[in-house]
This record gives structure tokens, C-alpha cells and sequence, in this order.
């Protein structure tokens, strides 16, 4: 079963593809793309062990990407939606670890 559409998470999911889609309107046109690892992007809150001055750059470029060269960002976004989904949840379990606290 793909995650996106599991019976126990996908009101979840459909709530956070809905904020995702307001904060990055381009992706409408590319909806059969799996994008919920953008959450974190959305919800202005770096990790505790991320880098906040490179979170606002990385943001910084996205969004003047967006602007200028959409069609670059959604075309860019599909060819690597699959490792960037898995660098982001990467991230996040080596956050979760308990070495770090």
C-alpha cells in the first residue's frame, strides 16, 4: 500500500497536500507527483539540527525559482521528487536520534 493513500493517514495527508498546494500553487500541475515531504518547508520551522541560515537560502532560492522559472522548479521536482523525499525523511531520522539530545 503507498503510503499517501493509507486508510489511517490520508485525511492527513490530504490536509497537509492542500497547505502544500497553497504555499507552492506550481505543483497543481504536477498533482500525480508525491510531494508531502515538502510539509516541513511550509511549516517555517527548520529541525533542530538543520542549518536556519541555510534553510533560508535553500527557501530564498525556491521561491525566486518559482517566480522567474516555474516550469524549471516543477520539471526539476519530478525528476528528483524521489530522492529528495528520501533525503528529507534521511534527515529526519537522524534528528530523532537520541545521541543528539
Amino acid at each position: 500500500m503507498v503510503f499517501e493513500d493509507c486508510p489511517l493517514t490520508k485525511v492527513t495527508n490530504d490536509y497537509w497536500n492542500e497547505r502544500i498546494l497553497n504555499s507552492f500553487p506550481m505543483l497543481e500541475s504536477a498533482l500525480e507527483s508525491k510531494y508531502l515531504s515538502l510539509k516541513e518547508y511550509i511549516t517555517n520551522r527548520p529541525q533542530k539540527f538543520y542549518c536556519k541560515k541555510t534553510f533560508e537560502g535553500y527557501l530564498s532560492f525556491l521561491v525566486n525559482l518559482s517566480s522567474e522559472n516555474s516550469d524549471l522548479l516543477i520539471s526539476t521536482y519530478k525528476e528528483y521528487e524521489h530522492e529528495l523525499d528520501i533525503s528529507i525523511k534521511t534527515l529526519n531520522d537522524i534528528n530523532s536520534l537520541i545521541f543528539h539530545d
